[in-house]
């Protein structure tokens, strides 16, 4: 019996004074794992509050909320799925800027009360939220200054190593850089404990691409043809449930250039379904269909997102989620964008392509 998954999720009070907790936590086998023979727990920790006595880290004494059982399992595809809850006073919120981080801890144990199993992430407490043209972070809106990052290295090609990301991660700082895309496929799973760690919003995209039927005008996009959408769903539903704990994470993408569909429609009703406290984002189709919560074009002109944003019938911030190609003699007009992006209720920002080198 173990600890399959667990998903951690918090809601903050208005003021946002306390922080209301629950964890699903997935136990298999099903046969195994009634809690008449097993109990569950969670302890949240705050590892900002470490202190050294004796020469040792006392990790105990920086308990901060502890998770019962709220509710009975329910048997969904092969788990048995358990609720644990709990209220935290005073959470040391997590944004770019100061990006404070807690140790999550799920205990399983047997009748006797022996350790079976233990499943730990750090998690962060912030609230991704909309309102007219904006998207607020912990009640306050955000100009997004990101930049699209392709997994690659300079001599080891279409991978990674973590120097090289905590290099990135400090070159971006640097630079005044609070975002960044996942360009166009998940990434390493350290890359994104490090941008909980350093502080940057993240943009989690699905490896769905298909631009390439853009020239093939008698061949339909995958996204309307039924057989490809248990295809789109299986790396959307990947996508999310191995990432969904990580703190940075402020929006899910549902692909890049893959044009636009009913099967685009289900991957973004699925999302919202399994996850409230993110956005959607998509740009195919116009970058304005209703399976994106943010206006996301790529290369727009200035003047046009500007008259996008000043659009009395769109609701939704603009940001780019791809603009001023960064390849060669170029970014000449880049402070024009900005000037647009300072002035401009409803422009939030974007994400220049692309980071460093320039592979795709």
């Amino acid at each position: 019996v173990f600890i399959a998954d667990h998903f951690f999720k918090s809601s903050l009070s208005e003021d946002f004074s306390f922080a209301d907790i629950q964890v699903e936590v997935k136990i298999e086998p099903v046969s195994d794992c009634l809690l008449t023979n097993f109990s569950l727990e969670a302890v949240i920790y705050d590892t900002a509050s470490w202190y050294e006595f004796d020469g040792k880290v006392d990790l105990l004494a920086s308990s901060v909320a502890h998770l019962k059982l709220q509710q009975v399992p329910n048997a969904v595809l092969g788990f048995h799925g358990y609720i644990l809850g709990g209220k935290l006073e005073s959470p040391k919120l997590w944004s770019a800027e100061q990006p404070n981080l807690y140790t999550l801890v799920v205990i399983l144990k047997d009748a006797s009360g022996k350790q079976v199993d233990c499943e730990s992430c750090q998690v962060g407490f912030r609230q991704i939220s909309k309102a007219t043209k904006q998207i607020l972070v912990n009640g306050h809106p955000v100009i997004i200054r990101g930049v699209n990052r392709h997994e690659h290295h300079p001599r080891l090609g279409k991978t990674n190593v973590e120097s090289c990301m905590v290099e990135d991660l400090i070159l971006m700082k640097q630079n005044n850089v609070n975002a960044v895309r996942n360009s166009h496929y998940p990434q390493h799973p350290r890359w994104y404990e490090l941008c909980d760690l350093f502080g940057f919003y993240m943009i989690d995209e699905a490896n769905i691409e298909t631009h390439g039927f853009d020239y093939c005008g008698h061949i339909k996009h995958p996204t309307l043809e039924p057989s490809w959408a248990s295809s789109m769903l299986d790396r959307v539903i990947g996508m999310v449930e191995r990432d969904k704990n990580h703190a940075c994470i402020i929006s899910w993408s549902l692909g890049n250039e893959a044009g636009y569909g009913p099967n685009h429609s289900a991957l973004a009703g699925w999302i919202r379904g399994r996850d409230t406290t993110r956005i959607v984002h998509y740009e195919g189709g116009g970058s304005r269909t209703s399976s994106t919560d943010i206006i996301c074009p790529m290369y727009m002109r200035v003047w046009d997102i500007v008259k996008i944003a000043k659009d009395p019938n769109e609701f939704r911030p603009v940001i780019l989620c791809e603009y001023s190609h960064a390849m060669g003699n170029s970014n000449g007009n880049i402070h024009e964008y900005w000037e647009a992006i300072d002035n401009t209720f409803g422009l939030q920002g974007g994400f220049i392509w692309d980071w460093v080198d320039q592979v795709g």
